[in-house]
């Protein structure tokens, strides 16, 4: 593991949660399963989530930032992908790659707004430090 793994992947952050199952790809869970599965995940010390605009077309991060946004910022470690945003369309095709997420969204490709995207929804201030790997 290089140096910088090592900073970021402190002892307290070697084990983490995904987010693709909050984001409904394999089953539907209702806001309140996924805020109990976060809950459950704090409580028995989990501080690494990795999230993705992908994940139900942004439902996942959606979940994961009203979690945090009642953690103290410097107790957990969050990691996210970019390069897709999602934006409110009549006509989306959500259902084509997420049946189950009920998103009113389209897809736009995008890294730079992405980034903002994503400490935006996950309750991420602008200071937040972003690392490149």
């Amino acid at each position: 593991m290089n140096d910088r793994a090592r900073q970021i992947f402190k002892p307290e952050f070697r084990f983490g949660l995904g987010g693709v199952s909050l984001g409904n790809e394999f089953n539907k869970h209702t806001d309140k399963e996924a805020e109990a599965t976060l809950e459950g995940a704090w409580a028995m010390g989990v501080r690494y989530f990795d999230v993705a605009p992908w994940y139900g077309f942004g439902l996942s991060e959606r979940r994961f930032g009203h979690f945090l946004h009642n953690q103290k910022r410097e107790d957990y470690l969050l990691s996210s992908q970019v390069g897709k945003l999602f934006k409110a369309s009549k006509n989306n095709k959500h259902a084509d790659f997420y049946p189950l997420s009920d998103s009113p969204n389209d897809i736009i490709f995008d890294i730079r707004r992405t980034v903002c995207a994503a400490r935006s929804k996950t309750a991420c201030s602008a200071s937040a430090s972003t690392a490149w790997t």
